[in-house]
């Protein structure tokens, strides 16, 4: 992320509902659970057992590390980071206002994403219709200064 900021999570559940309480802990986590809830149709039941299942949060992880202006991953503790704005800064945002930058993003930036690559286009027309779903719920919010000065000291 280009700058520090507390962010909340969409979902009215936390993840550990769903077995997603590790990724909370993950740089820009909040982000990464945010982009999955908007992404999957968690009422239908999401199977993470299967092969493509598994690789969800991976690549949920890396789309939200890609920058906004062209798609390209970026590895956020690489000394490059945080000098362009990534999608996690987007999902920092109200979930309505990241969905609209996914409908006017050029479908070649889109198409370039992790998930995309993992779901295809379905996960776009999916996030469409969770936005209604999503809302600002208080008890899932982050430091992200904080969770990066904790990581860092987890890497030494």
């Amino acid at each position: 992320m280009t700058t520090s900021k507390v962010i909340s999570r969409y979902s009215p559940v936390m993840p550990h509902v769903y077995q997603m309480d590790t990724i909370i802990a993950l740089n820009n986590g909040v982000a990464v659970w945010n982009l999955m809830w908007l992404a999957l149709d968690f009422s239908k039941g999401v199977n993470f057992g299967s092969k493509q299942g598994a690789q969800i949060p991976k690549m949920a992880w890396r789309t939200v590390n890609c920058l906004t202006r062209t798609g390209e991953y970026i590895n956020p503790f690489s000394p490059e980071s945080g000098n362009e704005e990534v999608i996690a800064d987007l999902l920092a945002g109200p979930a309505a206002d990241f969905v609209y930058w996914l409908e006017v993003a050029p479908k070649a930036l889109i198409a370039r994403l992790p998930m995309t690559e993992l779901l295809g286009p379905t996960w776009i027309k999916t996030a469409k219709s969770r936005v209604a779903t999503c809302a600002d719920h208080p008890g899932g919010t982050v430091e992200l200064a904080e969770v990066r000065s904790l990581l860092a000291k987890i890497m030494l």
